[in-house]
């Protein structure tokens, strides 16, 4: 062999290994995205379910008050809520915004009406609040780590490889 030969085969290997080990980074680092955004899914759907036990709760103490709002009444009487499951992000991003809509008109009830139970009813909503600041940021946090994991999914030199193994972008929640 001459030696342009050997430079050569020792060119292509140092590259060679140069790539794999951007390769095995990227992979590691979208892995530990991965389990970060798992987690906060869990948390997201843990946080979707105690908003909702809130809302239950404020329907019991409330009762006689939203006997003629049609949007409480229905969501009371789905209770697709009443038991924690993970949800996937359009799941948590639709059922967070129902439960919102349900929080402002029991808002509006207690705006519009002296209510006995005031003490108890207004540790609930402050309650709800409380979660609704921890799911808000949660949330921006699940984005953060989606930002992170579908950058080095989208690495140049990387991508084909990972559309191969069919890896798909994450979407953010709001």
């Amino acid at each position: 062999m001459e030696n342009w030969q050997v430079i050569l085969i020792i060119v292509c290997s140092v590259i060679l290994v140069i790539y794999f080990v951007y390769l095995f980074l990227s992979f590691f680092f979208m892995s530990a995205f991965q389990k970060k955004i798992n987690i906060q899914n869990k948390t997201l759907s843990l946080l979707v379910f105690q908003k909702a036990k809130v809302l239950y709760s404020l329907g019991q103490y409330l009762e006689k008050y939203i006997a003629n709002n049609e949007k409480i009444s229905s969501f009371l009487k789905e209770n697709k809520y009443l038991e924690y499951k993970d949800y996937n992000v359009k799941d948590i991003r639709n059922s967070s915004l129902e439960l919102d809509d349900v929080y402002k008109e029991f808002k509006t009830i207690l705006i519009n009406n002296k209510i006995d139970a005031y003490k108890e009813v207004s540790m609930d909503f402050n309650l709800f609040e409380d979660l609704d600041k921890r799911f808000f940021i949660t949330s921006q946090i699940y984005n953060s780590n989606v930002v992170g994991f579908n950058y080095w999914r989208n690495l140049k030199l990387t991508k084909f490889v990972k559309k191969m193994f069919r890896i798909k972008e994450k979407e953010t929640i709001i």
